[in-house]
């Protein structure tokens, strides 16, 4: 493996001396397996390359360098200098971004811009809580549900996808940024959960029996943690005191730019009493009623 990293590494400084003598390239990071550390014979060698043009798109340019596969997104400075402003802190983009590693860059702007990615603010970190959390909640509901129906593979896939979001939570609740590999990181930071995971890979007792027992892992974590995981939703009811629905509320300026499966939320939170539920009447143009919509205070 050593000479394969060697070959890997031989293969970036090219890539890198490359572009250093091309003027219009003002920086370039790397990011993915070149900065984890977890190369293997099928890795890419992952980078950004900033240059000074005005195109507003990311273009994916996939290339080979010495027969190891290169994938470079090229953007503009405009473009990388606003970024705050067009993606969320927290997102997809914005985690790459935070775990690469600046190689060179020739402009102070970009250099600086680049510092600031390295922080999410606790209001972002909250608001991604609530992400996890709400995928968290279907992702159970969907594994009890296979569980009752017999149908314990589906159901196994579901309780892996409620582990890999709860590593999510767990680690965003912590003050940890989440990368692609949540489960491994996770893990390695609580014995009892690197307990529960090792026992649902391995099948313990039961397939059946170790869903059950990750499934109450993760729901006695969430009868203790459950309101501070939803701080954002709980600041913003005291800003907001009427009633909402969960429609309203995901289509405030305050989480609109997030994935949340916010009914799944309010009704956790109202069964707990931690927040008040109510009803509002739903009526069609002539007076008749269409329904009574779940709202929450």
């Amino acid at each position: 493996m050593s000479k394969e990293i060697l070959r890997y590494q031989k293969a970036f400084n090219s890539v890198v001396e490359r572009l250093k003598k091309n003027e219009d390239v003002l920086a370039v990071m790397v990011f993915g397996s070149m900065v984890t550390g977890d190369l293997w014979q099928g890795s890419d060698i992952d980078i950004f390359v900033i240059i000074g043009d005005d195109d507003k798109d990311i273009r994916n340019i996939y290339t080979e360098e010495n027969n190891i596969s290169v994938h470079m997104k090229l953007l503009s400075k405009d473009n990388f200098l606003n970024f705050n402003k067009n993606n969320i802190a927290g997102s997809y983009m914005h985690r790459i971004l935070i775990s690469s590693k600046l190689i060179f860059s020739n402009d102070e702007n970009i250099t600086n811009t680049f510092n600031s990615f390295r922080y999410i603010s606790d209001s972002e970190r909250e608001k991604w809580n609530l992400v996890y959390l709400g995928n968290i909640l279907k992702e159970i509901s969907q594994c009890k549900k296979l569980i009752a129906n017999n149908s314990i593979r589906a159901g196994y896939l579901a309780c892996m996808k409620a582990v890999e979001q709860f590593c999510s939570l767990f680690l965003n609740y912590n003050g940890y940024m989440v990368s692609k590999d949540v489960i491994s990181v996770a893990s390695n930071l609580d014995d009892a959960l690197q307990q529960v995971v090792d026992n649902l890979i391995s099948q313990g007792d039961s397939l059946e029996s170790e869903m059950i027992r990750t499934i109450d892992f993760i729901e006695a974590f969430l009868d203790k943690n459950i309101k501070n995981c939803c701080v954002a939703l709980v600041k913003f009811f005291r800003e907001n005191k009427n009633y909402m629905s969960s429609e309203e509320i995901k289509k405030h300026s305050y989480f609109n730019d997030f994935e949340i499966h916010m009914e799944d939320i309010l009704i956790e939170l109202a069964s707990r009493k931690i927040l008040k539920k109510g009803y509002r009447s739903i009526k069609s143009l002539s007076g008749s009623l269409i329904g009574e919509e779940n709202v929450y205070c």
